[in-house]
C-alpha cells in the first residue's frame, strides 16, 4: 500500500489493486477513512469522505483536519 501523503500525522495510502472510482484511506491511530474521487473529463469533480466496513472512522479534529487538507490540496 503506497503512501501518498502524510498530513498532521494522518496518513493517506491507497491499494494498488484497487477499483473505480478513484479512492484513499486516510489513516491516524487506528481509525481509518476513505476519500473517493469522483473524476470527470480527467479532472477531480468532486469528494466524497466515507467510512471503511469494519473499521472505526477517523473523528473530530483529525477528519476536520482531512476535509481541509482536500479541500485545500485538490479542489
Amino acid at each position: 500500500m503506497p503512501k501518498i501523503f502524510e498530513y498532521l500525522g494522518i496518513v493517506l495510502y491507497f491499494y494498488s489493486n484497487e477499483h473505480e472510482p478513484v479512492y484513499d484511506h486516510a489513516a491516524k491511530s487506528g481509525k481509518e477513512t476513505k476519500v473517493s474521487f469522483i473524476m470527470r473529463e480527467g479532472v477531480i469533480d468532486e469528494i466524497i469522505i466515507s467510512n471503511v466496513q469494519g473499521r472505526s472512522s477517523l473523528k473530530g479534529q483529525d477528519l476536520q483536519n482531512l476535509k481541509k487538507f482536500c479541500s485545500k490540496i485538490w479542489q
